[in-house]
């Protein structure tokens, strides 16, 4: 479910950013995804009972994919940095993943 909302605003954003640069956009967006379930499904639409309630929200990721607007790649789940805003953390994932997101505690910086 998470990757169909991140899909959304892959499109929405490409939109606006397309507007901007009048449709010239070098870059195709990729959508980091920690789920290899989900990754699967993706690239092979192969009907399963257990993956019936998010068929529909697949799909379109599937479709989104497949146009080319962006690309849906593997990533270690201790290296997801969207955790940071939807777990509770240990504090070292938490600093690891705070310092890959580019922020930094002003106790490092001495202030």
């Amino acid at each position: 479910m998470a990757a169909s909302e991140a899909a959304k605003d892959v499109v929405w954003i490409r939109r606006v950013l397309g507007e901007i640069d009048a449709g010239k956009l070098k870059y195709k967006p990729t959508l980091f995804v920690d789920n290899m379930g989900m990754i699967s499904l993706i690239n092979n639409p192969v009907f399963h009972r257990r993956s019936k309630h998010i068929e529909i929200r697949q799909y379109f990721v599937r479709e989104r994919c497949e146009e080319g607007i962006m690309v849906v790649s593997h990533v270690a789940s201790e290296q997801q940095v969207a955790d940071i805003m939807t777990k509770p953390l240990a504090r070292v994932a938490f600093e690891l993943l705070r310092g890959e997101m580019g922020f930094i505690s002003l106790t490092e910086t001495g202030k």
